[in-house]
C-alpha cells in the first residue's frame, strides 16, 4: 500500500510541476508574439522616418543645398535600420536559451 501512495504523490507532484511549467511557457510564448508585433510596427514607423529623411536629401541633389544636420541624422537612421533584422529565431533562442537539436 506504501508503493502505491508514493506514486500517487509523485504523480500528482509531476502533474502540478507541468501546470506550472505549461502555464509559464504560454506566458513566455505571449510576451513573444507582442514584442514582434511590437517589433513591426517600430520597423514601420522607421521606414516612415527613413521615406521622410530621404524625401529632402533628393530635393538637396536637385536645389545643391546641404544640410549637415541632416545628414548626420540620415546616417544614425541608416546604421539603426542596418542594426536590425527580420530573423526572429535568432532572438527566441538568443532570448529563452534554446539550444537547436
Amino acid at each position: 500500500m506504501v508503493p502505491n501512495k508514493r506514486a500517487r504523490r509523485k504523480s500528482k507532484d509531476l502533474e502540478r510541476e507541468y501546470a506550472t511549467l505549461q502555464g509559464n511557457y504560454n506566458n513566455l510564448a505571449s510576451k513573444f508574439e507582442a514584442l514582434k508585433k511590437e517589433k513591426q510596427v517600430l520597423l514601420s514607423q522607421l521606414q516612415k522616418l527613413n521615406d521622410l529623411l530621404k524625401k529632402p536629401k533628393e530635393e538637396e541633389q536637385c536645389c545643391g543645398q546641404v544640410d549637415d544636420k541632416l545628414s548626420f541624422s540620415m546616417e544614425r537612421w541608416e546604421h539603426a535600420v542596418g542594426v536590425l533584422s527580420d530573423d526572429d529565431s535568432g532572438v527566441m533562442t538568443g532570448y529563452f536559451r534554446l539550444e537547436e537539436a
